[in-house]
C-alpha cells in the first residue's frame, strides 16, 4: 500500500513560485512505516 500525498502552494510573495510538497508513505518488508518527502520549487 501506498499513500501519495501532494500539497501545492502558490506563494504570492515576489518573485512568485509554486512550491509541491511530495509526500510518499509505504510499509517495508518488516511492517514499518517509511516517509519519502520532496520539495520541487519552480
Amino acid at each position: 500500500m501506498v499513500i501519495i500525498r501532494i500539497n501545492r502552494k502558490i506563494c504570492k510573495k515576489p518573485p512568485e513560485f509554486y512550491q509541491i510538497d511530495l509526500k510518499f508513505s509505504f510499509f517495508d518488508g518488516r511492517g514499518r512505516l517509511k516517509t519519502v518527502s520532496m520539495n520541487y520549487q519552480e
